[in-house]
């Protein structure tokens, strides 16, 4: 019955979902400061190195492959956003935190290509006040200018 299971959840992952899968993954190879440890439909992947000063390891179980490719279009941003919609979970999200803090380049790195071309849009595909906020806020260290705000937004101004 397991191996029915497993071969069911390999399955959903597609051409793009591997794809995006294997640039995640290949990111974080550069991972310097602590331990993660990857585990999805398709396999267990460790990242970084324990040692004197490192944290403890970190487990991050992909339950959707979803999450590869919310990862891809928004960054640090679409990963937050999977997690609340279950794709992703985490046996310690402070630890997690910690961890790409400490591996701050990396976490920047992420930001980059599809994921920076998303931030900072609304559901509508504007770029409005309220989203500006929440993508400045997850970009924080880098300097983002903005195109100007067009009127006709119909999200939700918080």
């Amino acid at each position: 019955m397991n191996e029915i299971a497993d071969v069911t959840a390999v399955s959903s992952y597609g051409a793009l979902d591997r794809l995006l899968r294997s640039q995640l993954l290949a990111r974080l190879d550069a991972l310097d400061h602590g331990m993660l440890v990857v585990r999805d439909a398709l396999g267990e992947h460790r990242f970084g190195r324990t040692g004197r000063d490192a944290l403890p390891a970190v487990h991050l179980w992909i339950d959707d492959p979803a999450f590869y490719r919310a990862v891809a279009a928004q960054g640090s941003v679409g990963a937050g956003e999977a997690y609340i919609a279950g794709q992703w979970r985490c046996d310690d999200l402070v630890g997690l935190v910690r961890l790409l803090v400490r591996n701050r380049e990396l976490l920047d790195g992420m930001e980059s290509g599809l994921a920076r071309l998303g931030a900072g849009r609304c559901a509508a595909g504007m770029r409005c006040d309220a989203t500006r906020a929440k993508a400045a806020a997850a970009t924080s260290r880098r300097t983002t200018t903005w195109a100007t705000t067009s009127s006709s937004c119909s999200c939700p101004r918080t």
